[in-house]
């Protein structure tokens, strides 16, 4: 792969330099004196015996690769919704799962060479479990069965080649919640995570893919935990002005977490649509911010180990098109 990657970047030396974060997927075309640019390891700065600086590095170690590599197509997604009944059951009921690939059209999907099977994350075992393609114009394009106990802890992984190009991604299957299908039938890559009521589900929502992915960093995360828009502190709560719960964007190794603010404010960057019990950016673990663009091949939606206690449910729609 770097060997490979090494032969692109030599006769694009310009498109290829590091330190581009505010057009990371735009690829920039040869200039007329690349050809007179250093090459090899003149092109790597030393400090010399004046005290020179060195260059610092990227903000991000892959943004060389980025700029080369193609983006996912078209924006296309994976996810699946399980059918949300009552559990407690024995034998446990099974549930019917619904998958659909985000951003591609009816009749490119049923035309397509696909391969699908679905893995149980908890032993990264093959689950011997038939994918159905459904018909043209379903809501879903795929559905097969799944032990209830298993929910949350299964992920399905489809390779399709579509016109535009060959497209492997996995997505785990997440509990099923009307919020979370108005969510995801929207228009835009949605992430729903959420917890049992014990905090018995990990409360994940993890997508991958094989090309680069480009979202927008939001600014918040929607909070659908029942009773959250009408809870307060209360006696014995957190203090005014202190966060009283956290939900976490994994961007590949990036961690961004996201608060909520129990005095009720939005923040500074969080003006135009967050509600006050929502989510609100805090930080990233790199020096990102809301609104920015980036480029990941893996985005996760997650509650944090602490935070893993009784019922939790929140949703975020991200940007796939600058």
């Amino acid at each position: 792969m770097r060997h490979s990657y090494l032969l692109v970047c030599f006769p694009l030396l310009w498109s290829c330099a590091p330190g581009s974060s505010l057009e990371p997927f735009k690829p920039k075309g040869n200039k007329s004196n690349a050809s007179a640019q250093p090459l090899g390891s003149d092109a790597i700065p030393v400090p010399s015996d004046q005290g020179d600086i060195r260059t610092p590095p990227p903000d991000d170690p892959l943004e060389e690769e980025k700029s080369v590599e193609p983006a996912i197509i078209g924006g296309a997604y994976l996810y699946c919704d399980a059918e949300d009944g009552k559990a407690g059951s024995n034998p446990q009921t099974r549930v019917n799962v619904g998958c659909r690939m985000g951003n591609t059209a009816d009749d490119q999907w049923q035309a397509a060479d696909k391969n699908m099977f679905v893995m149980n994350n908890l032993d990264d075992m093959m689950a011997p479990i038939t994918v159905n393609v459904l018909p043209q114009g379903s809501a879903y394009h795929m559905s097969f069965p799944m032990d209830r106990s298993l929910q949350n802890f299964m992920e399905l992984h489809v390779d399709v080649v579509l016109p535009q190009g060959r497209l492997v991604m996995s997505t785990t299957v997440n509990p099923g919640a009307l919020k979370a299908i108005e969510q995801r039938l929207g228009k835009g890559l949605a992430l729903y995570a959420s917890t049992g009521s014990a905090g018995d589900w990990p409360g994940v929502d993890r997508k991958t893919w094989n090309l680069w992915m480009p979202v927008e960093i939001p600014k918040y995360i929607t909070n659908f935990t029942p009773g959250a828009s009408n809870s307060g502190p209360g006696p014995g709560g957190p203090q005014e002005g202190k966060a009283s719960g956290q939900m976490e964007i994994v961007f590949d190794e990036t961690v961004c977490t996201y608060e909520i603010r129990s005095d009720g404010t939005k923040g500074e960057d969080s003006k135009g649509g967050s509600r006050p019990e929502d989510y609100v950016f805090k930080s990233c673990s790199r020096n990102w911010q809301p609104s920015q663009w980036v480029r990941v091949k893996t985005l996760t939606l997650r509650t944090p180990e602490g935070e893993r206690k009784g019922t939790k449910a929140a949703g975020v729609i991200l940007r796939t098109e600058p």
